[in-house]
């Protein structure tokens, strides 16, 4: 399915290669296939037509948060909240990155307002989770685990 999916965004760009959402598309499909590459090739050109698309440096952000490149990936993080801050997932990442940069205050700031923004953000339950493990709130952290279906 996912070989059809990619021809389907291959013909929309071959048709218009203008069509920012066409790029962003395709560059999720690869971002969630685990070619954070490839995703972010496509993204780049999804956010050179169109520079206000929140959702695009957010799922670029998280590429680049899997190739390692965390500082980069805040920057659009960033972005993406600059644009829309209630863009939930954006927050859980930014989060996210902001843990595995060891900056747990702040980390634990945007999980919470990920999960106020969006109750059911269990990759923000998750990612709390595991860092108050780290900081030995070990009942917290089960229920937040929990939460997320991994407790």
């Amino acid at each position: 399915r996912t070989a059809a999916a990619r021809a389907d965004f291959e013909r929309a760009i071959r048709r218009d290669p203008q069509c920012a959402e066409a790029h962003a598309w395709r560059g999720g499909m690869l971002r969630a296939q685990g070619k954070p590459a490839a995703a972010i090739k496509s993204l780049d050109a999804a956010l050179r037509l169109d520079s206000i698309c929140a959702w695009a440096f957010g799922w670029r952000g998280e590429a680049k948060m899997f190739q390692g490149r965390l500082n980069d990936a805040l920057a659009d993080f960033d972005r993406a909240l600059g644009i829309y801050p209630d863009y939930s997932d954006g927050r859980a990442w930014r989060a996210e990155t902001l843990r595995r940069l060891g900056r747990d205050a702040e980390a634990l700031a945007d999980f919470a307002e990920s999960i106020r923004l969006a109750p059911e953000q269990i990759r923000a339950y998750l990612g709390r989770g595991l860092l108050l493990k780290k900081l030995g709130d070990d009942a917290a952290a089960l229920a937040d685990l929990r939460r997320a279906g991994a407790g």
